[in-house]
């Protein structure tokens, strides 16, 4: 199998047969009559949509879209495409991890680590329910409300406000929001961490608009692979239950790249990417339908894609271990190559990042690709589906081992948290699970740069810029308490206006709400100090989108500025959460083993 190829194409993948091709092809979004407004678009609108989000009172319901995602969710649910998966390669491999992952991790007469695995569990916050904790605060902005389905189409749509930073019809990204939404009907129903919305019909009304308004190649093939993905899914958590029989030999393991292309197609990854890229101004970057062509030949760039889920993955690992959720990188690893192969995980996200834009292959796409990562890494930390800034909080108020394993480093030494160096390669590990990245000694004066690297576009840094990094990241280092924390919130708004003014952007207004946003997502976020957590998302989402108000260059500099900054913050500073949780598992897992050891 070619990774590169089988994260993009279902066929190349071996996930299709011709039986379910042809089941596939029963499914789409609207007709095609329409034609792109601009020339060769693979992404198109049939009609506007006149919702607009946190305004609005009621979710549109068009009854030909949701007919179409209904017969997408029976489709899913067939026999015949759940069977056909059962048979071929991912059937194999998801009765190999699910029973490798009931040995090593679930069962705690076997595995030493499943103990701190369960103590994790239950001191952390359950995850979901959050359709009725921004529910609260919609009806608090707008007592006119009457359609909780509108949160879970949101903070969705805002995945292609934060992520794809460059979009220029303001349009689209709100109706994308709706058609990823069908994704939920198959994720969220009957889930134990569903957002608390009831039954399947929340989420096809939110996703019929999208089904009904976008046409052309990439909407099309997005609804079908959202189809493939959701029959995956239904086929692994019936196994992880024990519905369906899966191979009872522990010691049977997968490969990194098969459990990523599970985890790319599970995770509706493809088609959330194929719809944008079919859009303006990405579509000089794919083919035909949304493909990203540079993503086929660059691994630095594939695997930053990749980031996307990962983060997911290590926000996610204690509530999908309680879960028996198989699909989650990070919990594979550790059943297969122990505490060594997830301590590290973390920082190694950041690496790929930082890769990523230091790439001299010369292909086009990878500042693309690195603000798709940076809008990311803020989105699990931020939306209160993912429980974050409580999960820390969690952790910390647990005392004693736990509290230290998750505590970020002592002052003094951050910095060298931050450092480290990441082979290349499409993958974080290699064929066994030993981790692809190494630690290794890095400067102020290096991680500045990356900052300043994060926060412009193809620019060379200005002096003002890297100063204020170096200061930043400097003052991170040192400081020795929490109110010395808490103050170092000014130092990354420096970076914001420093970022800003190499853009001639100083006077921006609408770039006066990300600044306090910064502030407060420092606080809040990479601190996990007290946040009303469904508050500051949408007015963080709120700011964001009001970007999209200025001119496309402006815009565009303020977003890459601000998701610059954020991600630098929390990747660069020494307190990185996604450190701290990964690093935090490792050190408790390594732990019971000693324990263990005779």
């Amino acid at each position: 199998m070619n990774i590169a190829y089988a994260l993009w194409d279902a066929d190349r993948a071996g996930l299709t047969t011709p039986e379910t091709e042809t089941l596939l092809r029963t499914v789409h979004t609207a007709a095609g009559e329409a034609h792109p407004a601009d020339g060769d678009a693979a992404t198109y609108l049939v009609a506007p949509s006149a919702y607009r989000p946190y305004v609005s009172t009621t979710m549109p319901r068009d009854g030909g879209g949701y007919r179409m995602a209904a017969r997408a969710l029976r489709v899913s649910r067939s026999p015949g495409l759940q069977q056909s998966l059962l048979d071929g390669w991912v059937g194999d491999a998801l009765r190999r991890l699910t029973a490798r992952q009931a040995a090593a991790l679930w069962d705690a007469d076997t595995a030493p680590i499943a103990r701190p695995l369960a103590l994790l569990n239950a001191a952390a916050p359950r995850k979901g329910n959050e359709a009725a904790v921004l529910w609260r605060e919609y009806r608090r902005r707008n007592p006119g409300a009457r359609s909780p389905e509108m949160t879970v189409r949101d903070y969705l749509g805002c995945l292609y406000y934060w992520q794809f930073q460059r979009s220029v019809d303001e349009r689209l990204p709100n109706l994308f929001g709706s058609l990823l939404t069908f994704s939920l009907a198959v994720d969220f129903v009957d889930a134990a961490d569903g957002a608390g919305l009831d039954g399947e019909d929340p989420y096809l009304v939110a996703a019929s608009e999208g089904f009904a308004a976008l046409a052309g190649a990439a909407p099309n093939r997005m609804a079908r692979e959202m189809t493939l993905g959701g029959a995956i899914s239904y086929v692994k958590d019936a196994m992880a239950r024990g519905d369906r029989a899966a191979d009872r030999n522990p010691e049977l393991s997968l490969t990194p790249d098969e459990l990523f292309t599970i985890r790319q197609w599970d995770g509706f990854h493809t088609p959330l990417l194929r719809l944008a890229f079919g859009s303006r101004p990405y579509r000089h970057l794919t083919d035909g339908s949304g493909t990203y062509l540079p993503a086929l030949a660059c691994p630095d760039i594939a695997r930053v894609f990749g980031n996307a889920l990962r983060y997911d993955d290590v926000v996610d690992a204690i509530a999908d271990w309680g879960n028996h959720e198989t699909c989650n990188e990070l919990l594979t690893a550790l059943a297969h190559a122990g505490p060594g192969a997830v301590h590290g995980y973390g920082d190694a996200l950041a690496q790929a990042l930082d890769a990523t834009l230091a790439c001299a292959c010369g292909r086009p796409g990878h500042e693309e690709a690195a603000e798709y990562a940076m809008g990311f890494n803020l989105f699990y930390l931020l939306v209160p589906r993912y429980v974050f800034r409580r999960q820390l909080a969690a952790l910390h108020r647990a005392g004693g081992d736990v509290a230290e394993a998750f505590a970020p480093p002592a002052a003094g030494t951050r910095l060298r948290s931050a450092g480290g160096r990441l082979a290349s390669g499409w993958t974080l590990h290699t064929e066994d699970w030993r981790p692809r990245w190494r630690p290794a000694a890095s400067t102020v004066e290096a991680l500045a740069r990356r900052v300043a690297r994060r926060c412009l576009s193809g620019a060379a840094a200005p002096a003002r810029l890297v100063a204020a990094a170096e200061s930043a990241l400097a003052r991170c280092d040192r400081a020795d308490d929490d109110d010395a924390c808490r103050r170092l919130t000014q130092d990354w708004q420096d970076v914001f206006d420093a970022a800003l003014a190499a853009g001639g952007l100083t006077n921006t207004p609408q770039a006066a709400p990300l600044r306090r946003a910064i502030g407060r997502l420092w606080g809040s976020v990479v601190l996990a100090g007290a946040a009303d957590d469904a508050r500051l998302f949408i007015e963080t989402d709120i700011a964001v989108r009001a970007t999209f108000g200025l001119p496309d260059d402006a815009g565009r500099r303020v977003r890459r500025a601000f998701f610059g900054v954020t991600s630098s913050a929390v990747d660069h500073s020494g307190f990185s959460p996604y450190g701290r949780i990964a690093n935090g598992i490792g050190t408790l897992c390594r732990s019971a083993e000693r324990d263990r050891t005779p």
